[in-house]
């Protein structure tokens, strides 16, 4: 992450280093700073299909079911046949209480 996070302070709005950052955090289960990461891409590219899904994914992981369910929607919206997203959307379902 370390690379990204130089190329981050030429360009805070670097969609390729937030995204790649993103999941680098996610990868090593630094779920709280991947979702910072992919928020900021997000507010850049609304309609980065990977950005949203690892959105639901994080938030998934985080046990905030019911805040990746419109990750989780919007990266569908952007590609139906995104496997992992439905496969996230349906763990979302299933334990919608835990918070």
């Amino acid at each position: 992450t370390e690379s990204f996070a130089k190329a981050l302070k030429r360009e805070p709005s670097h969609i390729f280093s937030l995204y790649n950052r993103g999941r680098s955090y996610f990868a090593l289960g630094r779920y709280n700073e991947s979702l910072g990461m992919i928020e900021r891409l997000l507010v850049q590219d609304d309609r980065h299909k990977e950005g949203w899904y690892y959105k639901g994914a994080t938030l998934v992981l985080l046990s905030r079911h019911n805040e990746a369910l419109p990750a989780l929607d919007a990266a569908l919206g952007l590609d139906t046949a995104c496997s992992p997203a439905w496969y996230q959307k349906a763990i979302a379902l299933k334990f919608p209480w835990a918070v």
